[in-house]
C-alpha cells in the first residue's frame, strides 16, 4: 500500500488515520481475488488496487488511491462509489480536506470518461462529526456545497454506520448530507438493492 502520510501530515494523525481506517473496513462476504475482492456483482478496490484494477480491466488511468471504491456493473455501465476516510481527534487540518470532495469527484469522472457515474462519499471520525456539523458558518457552507455536488457524508464510529454503508453501496438513491445538523441524511426512497448484472 501506498503511505498516504507522507506528507500529510504528523505521525499521530497517520496512527489515528490507520486505526479509523481499519476499524470501518468493510470486507463481509467478499472473496479475495487476484486485483481486490468480489461479492456478487460487485469489486470491493482499496488504494492501490483501484489503479491496478482499472489499468488492467479498463486500459484507463486514475489519479487517487481511494481508502474504499466499489465498482458496480449495470449492464454496460459502471457506477464507481468512492469512500475517503478522514480521522482527527484533536484541532488540525484534516476538516479543511473535505472541500475537495467535489474537485475529486468531478477528476474521476474526467478520467474514466461517460460510461462510468461516480459517487464520492467520506467517512469521519466522531471528532470531525462534531465539527462538521457545528453551526459555524463555515461547516453550515460545507455542508450545503457537499448537498449540491452529491457529496455523501458517513460517520465511522456511530453505532448504525455499517448500515449506513450498506445503503450507500447497494442503493442507487443514497444518503445525501443535509444543511441541519439534527437530520443530516435524508431516508432511502427505496431500500432495496438494484438488480445488476455481474462483472
Amino acid at each position: 500500500m501506498t503511505n498516504k502520510g507522507t506528507g500529510a501530515g504528523g505521525s499521530k494523525t497517520n496512527i489515528h488515520g490507520k486505526a479509523f481506517e481499519a476499524k470501518t473496513e468493510h470486507l463481509d462476504g467478499f472473496t479475495k481475488k487476484c486485483i481486490g475482492y468480489e461479492k456478487d456483482n460487485i469489486v470491493y478496490l482499496r488504494q492501490t488496487e483501484l489503479k491496478k484494477y482499472f489499468r488492467t480491466m479498463f486500459k484507463k488511468e486514475v489519479i487517487r488511491y481511494p481508502d474504499e471504491a466499489y465498482l458496480i456493473r449495470n449492464g454496460d455501465k459502471y457506477t464507481l462509489k468512492i469512500i475517503e476516510k478522514k480521522s482527527q481527534k484533536v484541532e488540525g487540518s484534516v476538516i479543511e480536506k473535505l472541500n475537495l470532495g467535489p474537485f475529486y469527484k468531478e477528476e474521476y469522472e474526467w478520467c474514466l470518461g461517460p460510461q462510468f457515474k461516480v459517487e464520492y462519499a467520506y467517512c469521519l471520525s466522531s471528532f470531525l462529526k462534531k465539527k462538521y456539523l457545528s453551526d459555524t458558518l463555515k461547516s453550515k457552507f460545507l455542508r450545503e456545497m457537499n448537498r449540491r455536488n452529491e457529496i455523501i457524508v458517513l460517520f465511522g464510529d456511530d453505532e448504525d454506520y455499517q448500515e449506513r454503508l450498506n445503503e450507500f453501496i447497494y442503493n442507487e438513491s443514497t444518503l445525501h448530507s443535509s444543511v441541519s445538523p439534527d437530520s443530516w441524511s435524508e431516508s432511502l426512497v427505496d431500500k432495496k438493492s438494484p438488480t445488476l448484472d455481474i462483472l
